[in-house]
């Protein structure tokens, strides 16, 4: 992952947890704030899994269950239909993908 994408990365999370201070606050542009951070950081997931060469497999692996968890977060937090059920599957996913990798992949030293 380049760094210009950490970079990017960070600055997204830090929108989407000022986001979240407006929602709890229930000032205005609370929710806008936290939808652009969210599309935004699955794109730059996207760019994350797909930017390097050679295409890592759990690399990209992991950058969809982020994408996915994402998502799911947004259509429970705004309540859209749907919500529990992709939220749900997400996190069985990223569960199995975390146990996979836990259990099977080789660390590097």
């Amino acid at each position: 992952m380049s760094n210009v994408i950490k970079r990017l990365l960070c600055a997204d999370a830090a929108l989407v947890l000022l986001g979240a201070i407006f929602r709890i606050y229930h000032w205005s542009g609370g929710g806008l704030t936290i939808f652009v951070g969210a599309c935004l950081g699955i794109i730059l997931l996207l760019c994350a899994a797909f930017g390097s060469r050679p295409i890592n497999t759990l690399r990209v692996l992991f950058c969809l269950e982020g994408s996915l968890f994402i998502i799911g977060y947004m259509f429970k937090l705004f309540q859209w239909p749907g919500g529990t059920f992709i939220f749900l599957a997400t996190c069985i996913l990223g569960i199995i993908l975390l146990l996979y990798t836990a259990i099977f992949h080789k660390f590097d030293k």
